[in-house]
């Protein structure tokens, strides 16, 4: 009998942490319907899910390394699912190709899941993370845009056919996170298309979002306190810990802008208006069923000049509390990175080997 590997991929800021949680949380009551969410030895990190290291493995081509990892995830005699928003980063990695052939010789059919936002969404949720993620990222957002369109992560249709060759397009399931939807619309997702039935919907329900951004309007001033403390010197870790104590305070000593949106309403329409023909085309390619919707809402308050706004919030915060430079106990560990390096390395061999 074919047993089943779901690969859940990301992409990153889709949900992925709080997918991540649930299935650490559920890993018993998956087991007993014989579906098995496992790490291996020496490997648990709760916010990289199961499958980091051996993403990882996979894209420094370390063969012997990805084998046994692989063929740990594979010894169950039942169905499986390996996750990590690192496995994105895979679409464009030769060494998929032996990866895909293992997993049908042990065999396992593989699904591979995909939640996806909305380009102007993801974008910028994305950003919110490389400001406040302990990454080096400091150039504005315009930029990450170029960044991301370069290394064609913002065309899911591509990135998603580039599976279908390993796995069968048939075997692609992208699942479309849209504003309004349940809470708990993610997990639902992946529990129906797993097939358990024995977790209660009270289970999905109860999970808070994981990972969750501070107001949008502290996020532009925060990157520009991060230019001045890097500016200054100052380490990593105490960075990021600078930039927690601005979230926490910040809220409480100023007035934060109501901003909804850092991109302003005509560039969000621009980026949705790009994207049309592609995120048809995904609709059509994986029979998602309705393609992204075209609505972009106006928000007035997101329309102010977001230079100026930040400049103006950073001062006041600054006049308030000073500059915030903590002091971090020398035992503490640096925060985790989301490993977007593996990201990019599968991106930059897509592009080498189009030309």
């Amino acid at each position: 009998m074919t047993k089943r590997l779901f690969l859940h991929v990301g992409m990153p800021k889709c949900a992925t942490t709080t997918v991540q949680a649930f299935l650490q949380d559920q890993s018993e009551a998956l087991a007993r319907e014989n579906v098995h969410f496992r790490f291996p030895p020496g490997t648990r990190e709760r916010h990289q899910g199961n499958g980091a290291k051996l993403a990882e493995d996979i894209l420094a081509d370390r063969r012997d390394a990805w084998r046994r990892k692989l063929d740990f995830f594979l010894e169950p005699e039942g169905d499986v699912i390996i996750s990590s928003e690192v496995l994105f980063g895979l679409f464009a990695t030769p060494a998929m190709n032996d990866v895909a052939e293992r997993i049908r010789a042990k065999g396992f059919e593989t699904t591979v899941v995909a939640y996806l936002r909305r380009q102007d969404i993801w974008v910028e949720s994305d950003y919110k993370q490389q400001i406040k993620g302990g990454k080096p990222w400091t150039d504005a957002l315009p930029d990450l845009v170029e960044k991301r369109r370069r290394q064609g992560l913002l065309n899911y249709a591509m990135t998603l056919t580039y599976w279908g060759k390993f796995f069968g397009r048939s075997n692609i399931h992208p699942v479309l996170l849209r504003p309004g939807q349940p809470k708990d619309h993610a997990l639902r997702a992946l529990i129906d298309l797993v097939g358990v039935t024995s977790i209660p919907a009270g289970a999905t329900e109860a999970m808070n979002a994981a990972n969750v951004s501070p107001p949008t309007g502290l996020i532009e001033p925060a990157r520009l306190l991060k230019i001045r403390l890097q500016g200054e010197g100052m380490d990593p870790m105490r960075v990021h810990h600078a930039l927690g104590r601005f979230f926490a305070e910040a809220p409480k000593v100023i007035d934060v802008p109501p901003r909804r949106f850092l991109l302003d309403t005509r560039t969000r329409r621009a980026m949705v208006s790009k994207h049309r023909r592609a995120n048809t085309d995904l609709a059509e390619r994986f029979l998602t069923g309705p393609a992204f919707d075209d609505h972009v809402e106006a928000d007035p308050a997101s329309d102010a000049p977001l230079a100026e706004e930040a400049k103006a919030v950073l001062d006041a915060y600054v006049a308030a509390r000073g500059v915030p430079r903590p002091q971090v106990p020398q035992d503490e560990e640096a925060p985790a990175p989301r490993r977007a390096g593996f990201l990019g390395r599968g991106v930059r061999w897509l592009r080498g080997s189009r030309g």
